[in-house]
């Protein structure tokens, strides 16, 4: 627990990867819970202030728990965990999963979304031709690197809600915060075990939010 809060001060990338310790982990998951009940409560009670609510998705509960438990984890952690570590293998890894996206974002027409994600694949392909010179950059800011992610992380998810118009805008922050929180969370993770450990962890973390709803 205090290497993680050293960590929260100033993440840093660590090559070697540490051993699982699964005790470890489930004590942070705690600890993070501990944090987020109070600030869920906060968020639901102001939400509802404000007649915002989330999304409701038209599939059946084994569609949901297969789009938040298997599909969701894997896509966010190849698009917002695996440039933690930067290298020439994980630049394609992200453009691939960056390309697929954008094909389907095409298909449902998300045409915003679609040429987004397509940019992103480009970037990715191209920075892989300099990889060294990006990863000597983000080394060397790396805490605003890793916060940035986690914030990002973050914010795309408050297009999950309904309802948010005007200076309800100023909100969002706050809304997201626990996507946030969920975004350091699982950064410290991705760093320490990595992609896979936190790739399963986040499929805890969204079984646990299924089951509670």
């Amino acid at each position: 627990m205090e290497y993680f809060l050293l960590f929260l001060k100033r993440p840093s990338l660590n090559n070697d990867q540490k051993k699982v310790e699964w005790r470890h982990i489930f004590i942070i998951l705690f600890s993070f819970y501990l944090v987020m009940l109070p600030i869920g409560f906060f968020i639901k009670l102001m939400n509802s202030f404000f007649n915002i609510s989330q999304k409701h998705l038209s599939f059946d509960i084994l569609h949901k728990i297969l789009l938040a438990v298997v599909i969701a984890p894997i896509v966010e952690e190849l698009l917002f965990r695996i440039l933690l570590v930067i290298n020439k293998r994980n630049l394609i890894i992200f453009s691939f999963t960056s390309l697929i996206l954008s094909a389907y974002s095409l298909l449902k027409a998300h045409y915003y979304y679609s040429v987004i994600l397509l940019i992103l694949s480009i970037l990715a392909v191209t920075f892989s031709t300099k990889e060294i010179g990006i990863r000597n950059m983000t080394t060397k800011y790396y805490s605003i690197y890793f916060y940035a992610i986690a914030i990002f992380f973050g914010f795309v998810h408050f297009t999950n809600y309904d309802g948010i118009s005007g200076f309800l805008y100023l909100w969002i922050p706050f809304l997201v915060l626990p996507q946030f929180l969920m975004g350091v969370f699982l950064g410290y993770v991705r760093l320490s075990f990595g992609i896979i450990y936190s790739i399963l962890v986040h499929s805890v973390i969204n079984l646990i939010a299924i089951g509670s709803l």
